[in-house]
């Protein structure tokens, strides 16, 4: 019997630490879980900011978008009412810097005929 009672204050006290060190292991965990829930939750956060973000950059592309669209009509619709005009203006500015005829077709886009009547109308000889 004299025995008995050491052994069982050994157990007991055995016991006593294995339960104070379930407990601060159960305390480390439930640590770990709060800041896996808080990463978790910035996390979310962080994702629904950048869906909002591409929202608004696909809002800004569709109107970017849109604009061209405007401005390729009103290009097209500037070229219908002055067909032909852009090259004329160019080749009449090059013909007064001295280009020469073959300079203007290869340019410009004019057949030879509409060089040369440029050439002679604008050239420098026309001028002075």
């Amino acid at each position: 019997m004299n025995l008995l009672l050491p052994i069982l204050l050994v157990l007991v006290a055995l016991l006593v630490l294995v339960q104070v060190w379930q407990y601060r292991m159960l305390r480390r965990l439930e640590y770990r879980l709060r800041e896996q829930g808080r990463r978790t939750r910035m996390l979310t956060d962080d994702m629904g900011s950048l869906a909002r973000a591409a929202l608004g950059a696909g809002d800004s592309l569709l109107r970017v978008e849109q604009q061209m669209r405007r401005l390729a009509e009103r290009q097209d619709q500037a070229e219908l009412h002055n067909p032909g005009e852009r090259p004329y203006s160019q080749a009449i500015r090059l013909v007064r810097k001295g280009t020469t005829i073959e300079d203007l077709v290869s340019t410009c886009g004019l057949t030879r005929g509409e060089a040369e009547l440029i050439a002679m109308l604008h050239g420098a000889a026309a001028q002075g």
